[in-house]
């Protein structure tokens, strides 16, 4: 299957910054579920923030989604 099955999914912008919970919501994931993808070595966040934190590129993004081969179904969605 190579169509996601909400296209109404928000597509990330370049020059911005993303955490844990906005990349879950352009992937259809929990944000706990980026936090442990971080853990395993599965998702790289390539920026930091003004406080120290790491942060998610708009191209981090994209290169997860296309990495997962970008079908996350939800729940209950067949």
């Amino acid at each position: 299957m190579t169509e996601d099955i909400r296209p109404d999914r928000p597509e990330p912008v370049d020059g911005e910054l993303y955490g844990p919970v906005e990349v879950g919501a352009f992937l259809g994931v929990k944000p706990q579920v980026v936090v442990n993808w971080i853990r395993e070595d599965r998702a790289h966040p390539s920026a930091t923030d003004a406080l120290g934190r790491n942060r998610f590129t708009a191209g981090d993004v994209r290169a997860l989604r296309e990495s997962l081969g970008h079908v996350v179904r939800h729940r209950g969605v067949t």
